[in-house]
Parts: C-alpha cells; sequence; structure tokens
C-alpha cells in the first residue's frame, strides 16, 4: 500500500514547503513501468520511454503524459470486475494520479514564485 505527505525543501534562507512525490510512489510508478500490465497496447509502448525521474521538474511534460495514461488504465479497470487485486492496483493508481496533481501544482508554484522574485527584484534594482 502506498502513501503520500507533503516533504520540507530548503529555498535560500527561508524554508517552503513544497510537495515531493514520496518514494513508495516512486517506485509504483517505477513497478508499473516495467511491467506495462493490463495497459491499452499505445500505453504500454509509450509507459517505458518515459523518464520517470523527470516527475520532479516536469520534464517535457512529463506528469502530464502520466496522469493521461493512469487515467486511462483508472477507466479501463473500473469497467472490469473488482476482485481483490484490482481493487489494490486502483488505489495504487490513484494515490499515483493524486500525486502526479500535487507534484505538478507544486511545479507552477515554484515557477510562479520564481517569476515573482524576479520581477520584484529587476524593479527594485535602482533603489539602494
Amino acid at each position: 500500500m502506498i502513501t503520500s505527505a507533503p516533504m520540507s525543501a530548503s529555498t535560500g534562507s527561508s524554508k517552503q514547503e513544497y510537495y515531493v512525490i514520496p518514494e513508495d510512489i516512486m517506485e509504483c510508478i517505477k513497478y508499473f513501468q516495467r511491467t506495462c500490465h493490463n495497459f491499452e497496447h499505445n500505453d504500454a509502448k509509450q509507459l517505458p520511454r518515459l523518464n520517470i525521474n523527470d516527475v520532479h521538474f516536469d520534464q517535457d511534460g512529463v506528469i502530464r503524459k502520466l496522469q493521461d495514461i493512469f487515467k486511462r488504465q483508472v477507466d479501463s479497470l473500473q469497467s472490469t470486475l473488482l476482485d481483490d487485486d484490482v481493487r489494490q492496483e486502483l488505489h495504487n493508481l490513484t494515490a499515483i494520479l493524486e500525486a502526479l496533481e500535487k507534484r505538478y501544482t507544486t511545479i507552477k508554484q515554484i515557477k510562479f514564485e520564481v517569476i515573482q522574485k524576479h520581477l520584484f527584484n529587476s524593479t527594485n534594482c535602482g533603489n539602494f
């Protein structure tokens, strides 16, 4: 069973809370990437080609790509008979989707803060 939790990240002199995908969820993503168990044909081809470590910075839009793949898998599994294995897989996929969305939101927040800081610093350059 996988869990998710926020983690602290140091940003300069102040400490800011940013969501980081927990290791157990990353391992679950890597498991699905290795096995592609019951994934649609196109997803089973695309998933192994994605660099999962790019999730930390959303390189090449990998978060949205993973979300699309895992969402299709959830939709597919929900239309089947739900035995214990399928329920566990759905639980794991749902946890992955939630973690990916939180990380995506965090990256947008960090980018916004960097832009704000840059704009603030550039407008206050001559005010010494």
